[in-house]
């Protein structure tokens, strides 16, 4: 068991808050929400103590009957919880999410989906049992007492890149107080540009906000908290180069739009990792942080402009966001769900890669009824999102064909049947 622990551990990533949420269909944490949830669980496993509880009731019975005088003090007990009727519930998910019926699947076929599927359930049910219990058995008190508790809870570690990437721009925006009238004043700009310099950072984000907000709900956060660090640091490395009006101005409104996709993505990726209960302790590091680094940066501005001078300090400055950048790219996960989105099991990735490649090593002069039965196996082992999406691309792409922008689908199939 050490041996197959070990094993799941490389194989499948730890779980988290979210995903945990996902598989038991919790959103408002509400008594009767975890109620139902827990009733559900069990009915998991109602098949298979169907006959243990028949058993119970006949000895039970029979304890009646001889003992008459003691039955006011029975007392029945109380359905429990434990990490097999867990499990059963898992499985019971998977199929769920992947829109299958557990009664009509393809895993009957495939003894080794089966068993890899088993083996995900088994190791997500120890983690998540480890989350939410050190005994062996819930009650449904206990139970609801522990997941309202742990969606108390805040996970610093993943929102620590989240937190040091606003203290690095609350310091960058610090750091200019002291430093951008010496740039300013080496550049021999008057009164009048300087206003415009200044101002050009609140424009940027002002109106970068809202369509950053757009882009990151419909794209993801992860790719605008590394992307818009990146413009950051470029804009900032770039006002230790400009030698004109132009060209600072147009870094500070690059800087500003960086901030604007930073902030935006910094917080709906805060509300995605954060519950009703813990969204307030979740958010106030964040604001803490930039608060901290407008608070720092001038002090730490004045002392770089002395010791290094003026243009090294927005180079410096613009390394660290860069060097912010890598470590985003690294440490962050991708919190966006919603839309049917949702991260692929291990059997499905397998399945992918394998279709992937025998689609590549099959010759194209194939016969066309393999390939109808085909193209309607794997239409049937989607799920509803995902078969829906294929419908709506479908209808699009006759719709551009009618508009003469792109040919159909037909005539390039037979193009590739010729080649």
């Amino acid at each position: 068991q050490q041996q197959q622990q070990q094993q799941n551990k490389k194989n499948y990533k730890p779980i988290d808050n979210n995903a945990l949420y996902r598989y038991l269909q919790v959103e408002t944490f509400s008594d009767a929400e975890l109620d139902t949830v827990f009733e559900r669980m069990l009915q998991q496993s109602k098949k298979t103590d169907s006959i243990q509880a028949s058993r119970i009731q006949d000895e039970e019975k029979d304890n009646d009957d001889d003992d008459d005088d003691d039955a006011s003090e029975t007392s029945i007990t109380a359905p429990m919880m434990n990490r097999e009727k867990l499990e059963a519930f898992l499985l019971q998910r998977t199929f769920e999410m992947e829109g299958k019926e557990p009664d009509n699947h393809d895993d009957k076929n495939d003894d080794a989906i089966a068993r890899q599927r088993r083996e995900f359930c088994k190791w997500q049910s120890h983690q998540i049992w480890n989350k939410l219990s050190t005994t062996t058995a819930l009650s449904q008190y206990e139970f609801r007492q522990s997941l309202q508790s742990l969606a108390g809870t805040v996970e610093y570690r993943r929102i620590g890149p989240l937190v040091a990437s606003m203290l690095l721009v609350g310091t960058s925006v610090g750091v200019m107080t002291p430093v951008m009238p010496f740039l300013v004043t080496s550049l021999e700009l008057s009164a009048n540009d300087y206003g415009w310099i200044v101002s050009a950072f609140a424009l940027a984000k002002m109106s970068a906000n809202v369509p950053s907000a757009i882009l990151v709900e419909r794209h993801g956060r992860k790719p605008y908290l590394v992307h818009s660090l990146t413009l950051v640091a470029a804009g900032t490395a770039g006002m230790g180069c400009a030698s004109s009006f132009g060209e600072l101005y147009l870094c500070r409104l690059g800087v500003g739009v960086g901030v604007a996709a930073l902030s935006a993505a910094s917080t709906m990726m805060i509300s995605d990792l954060s519950t009703k209960h813990n969204r307030a302790q979740t958010m106030a590091p964040i604001l803490s942080a930039f608060a901290t680094g407008t608070a720092l940066g001038p002090a730490m501005g004045g002392v770089l402009a002395e010791w290094v001078g003026i243009q090294p300090t927005f180079w410096i400055v613009g390394g660290c966001f860069a060097a912010m950048t890598v470590v985003n790219q690294l440490l962050l996960t991708e919190t966006r769900r919603g839309g049917g989105h949702r991260d692929l099991f291990p059997w499905e990735s397998s399945i992918t890669t394998t279709s992937s490649s025998s689609s590549s090593t099959t010759p194209v002069d194939t016969n066309s009824n393999n390939n109808n039965n085909n193209n309607k196996e794997n239409h049937h082992k989607l799920s509803d999102y995902e078969r829906l999406r294929l419908e709506r691309i479908k209808r699009n792409e006759a719709r551009l064909a009618t508009l003469g922008f792109s040919k159909p689908v037909e005539e390039e199939k037979k193009k590739k049947k010729k080649r």
